[in-house]
């Protein structure tokens, strides 16, 4: 079974903390953060040296391509049109004859690539244009996995600095505060000290 990739938030959280807005640097492809007394970037390179992934220029139209013939593992194995993480790797591990050789690849790649596009939730389906490029497993193998994961990652992280600043600045909508007991404790003892 393949372990999944673990997340772990409060390290990336405090990473993006220490993000530093710095007035030379106009790449819109790269963050740079505050450690300690240092300047780090986060960009195409070190994630290229970290991941060791193909970069390059992303085929244009890619996810687009969505067409699956007869002849492939979706249609061979699969009768659910998008399967899920958990399904493939089931199928994957039932896999015996050697004929199956190209299959069983093909599948591993995928099972692999759902690792790296952060599927760790096995009923998940896996995004159709994946499904199509890996049945030509030249392209796929040569597909820039680097660029396009960079670009998600570097996506979901701007995204998460957005967020957090919004509601520093008081723009985002404060979610209602949970009524656990904790809570309730809390927000009696505050209004015991008020005098209420």
């Amino acid at each position: 079974m393949i372990q999944p990739i673990r997340f772990h938030g409060m390290l990336i959280y405090n990473l993006l903390k220490r993000q530093l807005i710095l007035p030379k640097s106009k790449k819109e492809d790269e963050m740079w953060f505050g450690l300690g007394e240092k300047k780090a970037r986060f960009g195409r390179e070190e994630f290229c040296l970290c991941s060791g992934l193909n970069m390059g220029t992303l085929p244009e139209g890619f996810q687009k391509k969505e067409e699956v013939n007869e002849e492939s593992i979706l249609t061979h194995y699969f009768v659910d049109e998008n399967p899920s993480i958990e399904l493939l790797e089931a199928t994957f591990n039932r896999l015996t004859e050697p004929s199956e050789g190209d299959d069983a690849l093909k599948m591993g790649y995928l099972l692999m690539v759902s690792q790296f596009f952060g599927i760790d939730e096995a009923r998940t389906a896996i995004p159709r244009w994946v499904l199509s490029l890996v049945e030509d497993i030249d392209a796929f193998e040569s597909f820039p996995w680097g660029s396009y994961i960079f670009d998600v990652t570097l996506c979901c992280l701007k995204n998460a600095v957005d967020k957090h600043l919004e509601r520093l600045r008081g723009n985002g909508e404060k979610k209602e505060e949970n009524e656990g007991p904790k809570n309730k404790k809390r927000k009696k003892k505050e209004e015991e000290g008020r005098g209420e």
